[in-house]
């Protein structure tokens, strides 16, 4: 297993670190896939609308405000829409994103 150093301290795993600082695994794995760094990873919360350039205080809070489904959101990034479509057009407005282009 890979150590992590974070602050000065070793540990023995990522899992190890996540459990220590009461961290969910999966969601700390995921940022870190992306370029963030552990630190950032750490504290990272706030979303900034790409749209209007608002700051939200989470994704929910995000899809809260465009009415849009978490499993919807998530879904749509994943099938690599763009993150303004995921958020702005409604299901059941476009029945193929990837006809659409």
């Amino acid at each position: 297993m890979k150590k992590v150093f974070y602050k000065g301290i070793e540990y023995p795993s990522l899992y190890k670190f996540c459990e220590l600082h009461r961290l969910k695994y999966s969601t700390l794995v995921n940022r870190l896939r992306g370029d963030m760094t552990l630190e950032e990873a750490m504290t990272w919360s706030e979303v900034k609308d790409p749209i209007t350039g608002k700051v939200y205080k989470n994704v929910t809070a995000l899809l809260k405000a465009y009415g849009i489904k978490r499993d919807t959101f998530y879904s749509r990034m994943k099938s690599n829409w763009d993150i303004k479509d995921a958020l702005t057009i409604k299901p059941g407005e476009i029945k193929n994103y990837a006809k659409r282009a």
